[in-house]
């Protein structure tokens, strides 16, 4: 009987945990994290950067998500001549809000293209049932979470100053994919 609800309460842990992660979604050879206890990302095959011209002062910038069964591309609002770390900030947004339930994601972007992006716990006073570590950084989906922020940080296709390398950290802690 203990093996039973032992299997059932690791059963229903994996599903909530994996709610926005599609089983599918794995590192391919063209996508490389380095895992040698350095959350420092070089190349990753990042989504197409395809800019839309959403008129004379605003771009509208490709935002991956990907849930549990499928991947969906949005469209955020960027003004041109917006800082690399304002661009950052609202892609990053964009992924809390829709993909890990509004958890804070701060940036930090320094001049040579290195973003430190840091991963925060709510407010205890809060009282949220979500968090980076139990939902977000367990062993089933740390990957998933890793790539889905990396991927959507760096733009290969982009033409111009943007972020060249990843470093993502979790109380201080560089994240790797272990």
């Amino acid at each position: 009987m203990n093996k039973l609800a032992v299997s059932l309460i690791t059963v229903v842990t994996t599903l909530l945990s994996t709610a926005c992660m599609n089983s599918a979604y794995n590192t391919t050879e063209n996508e490389t994290i380095d895992t040698n206890n350095s959350a420092m990302v070089k190349k990753v095959k990042a989504s197409n950067f395809d800019v839309k011209n959403y008129n004379d002062e605003t771009v509208k910038i490709p935002v991956e998500l990907v849930f549990k069964d499928e991947k969906k591309e949005v469209y955020v609002d960027i003004k041109k001549g917006s800082t690399i770390d304002e661009k950052v900030d609202i892609i990053l947004k964009e992924l809390s809000e829709q993909c890990f339930n509004g958890l804070p994601i701060l940036a930090v972007v320094n001049e040579s293209g290195i973003a430190r992006i840091e991963l925060v716990e709510l407010d205890n006073s809060k009282k949220s049932r979500v968090s980076w570590a139990t939902d977000y950084l367990n062993d089933y989906a740390k990957e998933y979470t890793i790539n889905n922020i990396v991927k959507n940080i760096l733009r290969e296709d982009y033409k111009g100053d943007f972020v060249k390398e990843v470093q993502l950290y979790y109380n201080e802690q560089l994240v790797t994919a272990d």
